[in-house]
């Protein structure tokens, strides 16, 4: 679903595929068209800064083994405008990219996965930014035991895997989603399923990681009620401000349709909707945003992950 502002002479500005997760929440956005007058969207945690008239093309990707290929995930911006992402498929080994863009338009790789026991694989997600400029982010597959990795990155391009995931009852695997990065420098995140278990009943997980490099598994989805609880998370996650954590799951519920779950800072897990098709959605496979009063909202789609424009 694409999301279209009319602007006047200008045309249609659509939005598209462009999460800038540096920029932070909001529930409207502002630009001008030809005539100068204001134009404000409805669509939450969007910012139009400036409309450029017409589109260009920033960076074309080439694929293996110089660039590369299949960006999946949006974007973040550091202080000094430049872009950071991933790339699902190409760079020096096939295994994936994360590159950077610069305010110039100018791309380079600056890392390429090679997967094995030593490396992760295949990152869906976009990345999470710390105040010293270290990325985070995580890989599908790749690991001791091909079940995904999260990584890091420093400023000198030097890349680290914070975790490995093992499956099993003990841990969770392949995450699909990005990370969610606290101000005390925990990230938490979810595991699709994965390995011969990926939680304790097999339908994925939520995790933390601490600032240490220490993974503990905050909740097991299917162990809270059965089949009305939520299975297989593939997307991230979004925190209050009393450290409760939010998302939804592509499964499960009450009509086995999908749900939107809570998790304590005590790591209690409860239904806050479960969806069940006909007039109500079903089959969740975005994440959520969180508004200023509170309340989580559904995002419209993986292809609208859209938080800045420039």
């Amino acid at each position: 679903m694409l999301q279209g502002f009319r602007l006047g002479a200008v045309g249609v500005l659509t939005v598209m595929s462009l999460g800038l997760s540096a920029c932070g929440g909001g529930s409207s956005s502002t630009g001008t068209n030809a005539n100068d007058s204001v134009v404000s969207s409805n669509i939450t945690n969007v910012a139009v800064s400036r409309l450029n008239r017409g589109e260009s093309v920033r960076h074309a990707f080439a694929g293996t083994p110089s660039d590369g290929a299949a960006p999946y995930a949006g974007l973040v911006m550091d202080a000094s405008g430049n872009f950071y992402g991933t790339t699902a498929h190409g760079g020096a080994h096939g295994q994936g990219t994360v590159f950077k863009i610069t305010p110039a338009g100018v791309e380079s790789v600056v890392y390429s996965f090679s997967g094995g026991t030593g490396d992760g694989a295949s990152p869906y997600a976009g990345l999470a930014l710390d105040a010293s400029g270290n990325l985070y982010g995580t890989t599908i597959y790749g690991g001791t035991h091909d079940d995904g990795t999260v990584f890091k990155i420093t400023p000198a391009g030097v890349e680290s895997v914070v975790h490995t995931f093992v499956g099993g009852t003990g841990d969770g695997a392949y995450p699909y989603a990005g990370l969610l990065l606290d101000a005390s420098g925990n990230l938490y995140g979810t595991t699709l399923s994965g390995g011969d278990g990926g939680g304790a009943s097999g339908q994925g997980t939520v995790f933390k990681i601490t600032p240490a490099g220490v993974e503990s598994v905050l909740y097991s989805f299917g162990t809270n009620g059965g089949d009305s609880d939520g299975v297989n998370p593939q997307t991230g996650l979004v925190r209050d401000a009393s450290g409760n954590l939010y998302g939804t799951t592509n499964g499960g519920g009450a009509s086995n349709k999908g749900t939107v779950f809570k998790i304590t800072p005590a790591g209690r897990e409860s239904i806050v909707h479960s969806f069940a098709a006909g007039t109500d959605g079903a089959l969740p496979q975005v994440g959520l945003v969180l508004d200023v009063s509170g309340k989580s909202t559904v995002r419209p789609t993986a292809a609208a992950r859209v938080t800045r424009a420039r």
